[in-house]
């Protein structure tokens, strides 16, 4: 059996603009947007995915990752399994209307479901997170933008870990099934 292509996330120090410090976990690494390579980081966390894909995003116009999670999509027979959870208000601006152009191209395609709308409370959905193959997870406070991954203060962390994995693709699902139930969809 081959390893996941994360298994092993030193190749994300390379990202880093400073070293692990001692004891630094195996499992996990955390960068920040104003003095690592955020961008460069969830570029090589988003293309390794294999298997199935959950994002959940509140600003989402990096047209490059958006490329990739639909690369990801086709590379499967049958499409990859993927889900996308977006915050409208994000979505409505110009930017974000057209950075997801792509992803709803594929509604309606076997495997891929997407949702746009507000969180289960009436507020914004600000998740940044994603999920891959249910064995890694990007979190942190970074959109998907060239200002979050790059000129504001946010941090981002890639960790192996199939047990949290689970708990926040079950979280996304929630907010999916929320959206699709309670908000006009695009």
């Amino acid at each position: 059996m081959t390893s996941h292509p994360l298994t092993d996330l030193t190749g994300l120090d390379a990202y880093r603009s400073k070293p692990l410090l001692p004891g630094y976990p195996t499992d996990r690494r955390r960068l920040f947007a104003t003095q690592d390579d955020v961008h460069g980081a969830l570029m090589l966390a988003v293309s390794s995915v294999t298997v199935s894909q959950t994002l959940a995003m509140y600003s989402l116009d990096d047209a490059a990752l958006v490329a990739q999670v639909v690369a990801n999509y086709h590379a499967a027979p049958g499409g990859m399994p993927t889900l996308v959870v977006l915050d409208e208000s994000c979505y409505k601006t110009n930017e974000g209307t057209r950075t997801a152009a792509p992803l709803l191209a594929l509604r309606g395609q076997p495997n891929f479901r997407l949702s746009v709308g507000t969180s289960d409370k009436g507020g914004i959905q600000h998740l940044k997170s994603f999920v891959g193959d249910g064995a890694f997870l990007v979190t942190g406070s970074t959109n998907w933008s060239k200002s979050g991954e790059s000129t504001e203060c946010n941090e981002l962390e890639v960790a192996i870990n199939a047990v949290l994995a689970a708990e926040l693709t079950a979280y996304i699902e929630s907010a999916y099934s929320w959206q699709m139930a309670n908000c006009p969809q695009p």
